[in-house]
């Protein structure tokens, strides 16, 4: 088992990181902490011959910078208890941590998440959200106020995908050790829908397929799935919620923002996005 926690030194990675080293501890797991960084403008003259020159530096900037930021965390535990080590890439965040948690086979990687204004939710997004549906590897979004608590509630918004018995299958194992009780929710805007034979046969599915572990499935009956989702996740008192990401054409993402996308800016539970 491998985290890979990815940080830009900024308060609201803060917490992430701190998540990620407790978690790590709990997991007995590997961790591996990452920070993308930018190199300064250089004039296309002199581009071939100083970039490297550049680069390194601010690589080494950079690792210095990632250990006085860990230095600074809040753990009531000693950081050496945990196997961790610093890598430092240059290029697009998105691409970079991606890129970096596949060659170091992680199992999970783990991000801050930020609330943002309307407009800002409509048009920039977050490297964290433009992760979720990029990643192959599961991305969970801390967000800035969160503390570290195991994991012994899951919510998992059920789309009724065909991938979504392997989703559960993975937060099963990744969680394991803590033999979290998962909350399944299935959201239909009538009751006849909920009631439907495709409905029923699902409730099947899952509950085949999880019969080893404390599980739960809720039909709920809403307009407004965001909203009734953050509600139960905040009255079972959950750990994570957990959602299963779709690749989205740009008119799609620009205009109809993705669930994940909206709960990972409207709610101070962690998110777990597994990309389909």
């Amino acid at each position: 088992m491998k985290l890979l926690s990815a940080t830009d030194h900024s308060q609201h990675s803060k917490a992430a990181l701190e998540f990620s080293f407790y978690l790590a501890k709990e997991l007995r797991c590997s961790l591996v902490i990452l920070n993308v960084f930018d190199v300064p403008p250089i004039s296309p003259a002199f581009y071939k011959k100083y970039f490297k020159v550049a680069e390194k530096r601010e690589r080494e900037n950079s690792i210095v910078k990632t250990e006085k930021f860990i230095d600074e965390l809040e753990l009531d535990f000693d950081k050496s208890t945990v196997d961790y080590y610093i890598k430092a890439s240059f290029g697009d965040p998105k691409e970079v941590i991606v890129s970096v948690a596949k060659k170091e086979k992680a199992d999970l990687i783990i991000a801050g998440s930020k609330g943002k204004s309307a407009l800002e939710k409509l048009i920039f997004g977050s490297t964290t959200v433009k992760m979720f549906a990029a990643s192959e590897i599961p991305v969970l979004a801390i967000p800035e106020s969160r503390r570290y608590t195991d994991i012994r509630k899951i919510v998992f918004y059920s789309d009724y995908s065909d991938n979504e018995l392997n989703d559960l299958a993975k937060l099963s194992a990744i969680f394991v050790k803590f033999q979290p009780k998962i909350v399944c929710v299935i959201f239909k805007e009538t009751r006849q829908e909920l009631e439907s034979e495709t409905i029923y046969n699902i409730e099947n599915q899952i509950r085949r397929a999880n019969d080893d572990c404390e599980f739960e499935i809720k039909k709920i009956v809403t307009d407004d799935e965001i909203e009734s989702l953050n509600t139960i996740a905040q009255y079972d008192s959950a750990d994570i919620i957990a959602i299963t990401t779709h690749q989205r054409n740009l008119i799609d993402t620009f205009f109809n923002p993705s669930k994940a996308k909206q709960l990972s800016f409207n709610s101070f539970i962690p998110l777990l996005a597994m990309s389909k």
